[in-house]
């Protein structure tokens, strides 16, 4: 499973993308600290999964889910 993380939070993003990389079978292809660079990255890797936070460093996660 690819998986893209969005959080602005340095320490979650980086504990996160451990503890998904620990686990067969799932690989982090994506990690964005932002809504504008999560919405090209989302659009160019197309992850099967995505986290994301509330919070970001220009904006609101959901604004990202609104893309």
């Amino acid at each position: 499973m690819r998986v893209a993380i969005v959080e602005e939070w340095d320490a979650l993003r980086q504990r996160l993308a451990e503890q998904l990389e620990a686990m067969p079978g799932v690989c982090v292809v994506g990690e964005a600290i932002a809504e504008s660079p999560a919405i090209a990255m989302l659009r160019e890797l197309r992850p099967d999964l995505v986290l994301l936070g509330g919070w970001l460093a220009d904006g609101h996660g959901f604004n990202v889910l609104r893309t």
